[in-house]
């Protein structure tokens, strides 16, 4: 791809898949494009540490929040906050109530809006998702992966988020739940947040 320096739109599927240190040079067949130069990023996060789940770190992280019309509770769809308590028989419910709430009552969230203008990150599960959630086939069948999908099939590839299993001999959520510092040669202390060091720790 280096020999391509004025595209317009680069668009990377599967981008979990793809090496991080491979994406700069990909975002580099944009730096001859005058008023345009955008990416997209999309795919399955599968881990915590895949190039997908570090591009959303770096991200405005937003969710699709859905306030409750019964309670007033913001529903925050995603395994870490709301998700599989908004999980009803017949459709999404709220998670403190327990009423069925309307999807196309919330809207996206951003977590970093100071993000927003350089680098927007959308997380798209398929609980809120219109096609899936006021669809009763389709959402017997997101029923039907909740009793059948293990643990990592359910997060990836229904919800939509990585999910770090003991297949990993060292995840990040390993690292980020670690009670002891990660130090580098010169004895300074390094805090894994940015995904450059991430790296930086992969490759020692």
């Amino acid at each position: 791809v280096r020999g391509c320096s004025g595209l317009a739109h680069c668009i990377l599927d599967e981008a979990q898949d793809i090496e991080y240190e491979f994406i700069p040079i990909v975002e580099q067949t944009m730096s001859a494009s005058i008023n345009w130069g955008f990416s997209t990023y999309t795919g399955t996060p599968k881990t915590t540490d895949t190039t997908l789940s570090l591009l959303w770190q770096r991200s405005s992280q937003a969710e699709w929040v859905i306030r409750c019309d019964s309670c007033g509770y913001f529903n925050v769809p995603n395994p870490e906050h709301d998700q599989l308590k908004m999980i009803g028989k017949h459709g999404p419910i709220c998670a403190k109530c327990g009423k069925p709430v309307i999807i196309h009552h919330g809207g996206y969230v951003h977590a970093y809006p100071d993000r927003i203008a350089s680098f927007s990150g959308f997380h798209v599960s398929q609980l809120p998702h219109p096609l899936h959630s006021i669809n009763d086939r389709k959402w017997n069948n997101i029923l039907e992966c909740v009793d059948s999908y293990n643990d990592v099939a359910l997060y990836n590839e229904v919800f939509g988020w990585p999910y770090d299993s003991a297949t990993s001999p060292l995840t990040l959520t390993d690292l980020i739940n670690a009670e002891f510092d990660v130090t580098d040669n010169y004895g300074s202390i390094l805090d894994i947040t940015s995904p450059e060091q991430i790296q930086q720790i992969r490759n020692q």
